[in-house]
Formats: structure tokens, C-alpha cells, sequence
């Protein structure tokens, strides 16, 4: 996610030479670090999920 963050940042910091060709590869790069970001998010959602489940089991094996 840290990779996807700085991407968006240097993709939207203003650069001397501006083109057309430059402006298509700037579009690319957004749809990438957006994949990223959004790939960060579900893995970070479904560690949580792991995370209760295995919590969950520990207080049910402590139940007598």
C-alpha cells in the first residue's frame, strides 16, 4: 500500500515536461497503484477476518 501511496504522489507532482504520450503513461500508472491499493485493503481485511476467527476458536477451546 506504501508503493501505491508514493506512486499517486509522484504520478500527480507537476514534472517540466508534460506531453501526450506522458499524460497516457501517467493514466496507466494510476489504474496500477489503484490495483495496488485496493489489493492492500482486501489483504489487510482479510487478515482481520483470520485474526477474530482465530481469537474466536481460542475462547471456544477455553469453554469447558
Amino acid at each position: 500500500m506504501a508503493s501505491a501511496i508514493l506512486g499517486f504522489v509522484l504520478d500527480f507532482t507537476p514534472k517540466e515536461s508534460a506531453s501526450k504520450e506522458n499524460l497516457s503513461n501517467v493514466a496507466s500508472k494510476i489504474g496500477y497503484n489503484t490495483t495496488l491499493l485496493i489489493m492492500g485493503f482486501a489483504i489487510i481485511a482479510v487478515a482481520d477476518i483470520i485474526k477474530k476467527g482465530v481469537n474466536l476458536k481460542r475462547e471456544n477451546d477455553l469453554t469447558i
